[in-house]
């Protein structure tokens, strides 16, 4: 079935939400043209995309949605919870406004009662959201490596326009990281790496744009040396790629 694309934003003359195909203008603005072919500018903030799912009551599910929801528990009981909708790539984030068990396995009735853009005392949470959560790459490969410790995010993904019982948690980095070194004995640092021109005379580097990682163990011992040929852009993705690393080693020794 093909997804639907569809953005919302609040207008910038504020008529509410506009529904419709995002559109970049060359004098920087972003606005939204509806079905009718009418574009109107939009407050960049408030734009959300259509998660190609629907609520219990048939409303369409967007970024920024506060929806409320029940899980089943580790211990089998019905909890209820209020969450945040982030969408990322095809699947989305729920952010939970609470803690929960790590062990959820199922949700439903899931409802849509307000968006973040309406509901200011959320907006906040939204924040905390967007802080470095792992990929969903990422997020799988911890569970596979027994992470249990409880999180404030979850991957959920979706088949067939049903929320499917496959929920995995997602801690962000500095969490993840944090298990890895007192649960598993392993440490990550991550560092910039000189590979372009180096002036001698100077001793000056001319591009430590490159960033590269070790991993080492309870001793101080380095386990693995990442030195690519071609290092991460940003501090962020090398320390997602060392996370990666990490639980794989982890996964492999278990095996």
């Amino acid at each position: 079935m093909k997804k639907e694309i569809i953005f919302r934003g609040k207008s910038m003359c504020d008529v509410g939400f506009i529904y419709g195909d995002l559109i970049h203008k060359r004098n920087g603005l972003i606005m939204i043209q509806d079905e009718n072919g009418l574009g109107t500018d939009v407050d960049e903030e408030t734009i959300g995309q259509f998660t190609g799912l629907r609520d219990k009551n048939g409303i369409d599910i967007y970024e920024g949605d506060i929806v409320f929801y029940s899980y089943l528990d580790g211990y089998c009981n019905m909890q209820k919870t209020k969450s945040i909708v982030r969408v990322e790539c095809q699947d989305f984030v729920v952010s939970l406004l609470k803690d929960y068990n790590p062990s959820i396995s199922n949700i439903s009735d899931i409802e849509v009662i307000g968006n973040i853009y309406d509901n200011k005392t959320d907006k906040q949470i939204n924040k905390m959201a967007e802080d470095l959560i792992v990929t969903l790459e990422t997020a799988m490969l911890a569970r596979e490596a027994k992470y249990d410790d409880p999180c404030p995010f979850v991957y959920i993904t979706k088949i067939s326009g049903m929320f499917c019982a496959n929920v995995i948690q997602s801690p962000k980095q500095t969490q993840l990281a944090k298990w890895l070194r007192i649960e598993r004995g392993l440490l990550i640092d991550v560092y910039k790496n000189c590979k372009t021109s180096y002036d001698e005379d100077d001793n000056v580097c001319d591009g430590c744009d490159e960033y590269d990682y070790n991993i080492y163990d309870n001793s101080g011992h380095i386990i693995y040396d990442y030195d690519g040929e071609l290092g991460f852009d940003n501090y962020e993705d090398a320390f997602e790629d060392a996370l990666k690393t990490s639980l794989k080693m982890i996964t492999h020794d278990n095996q």
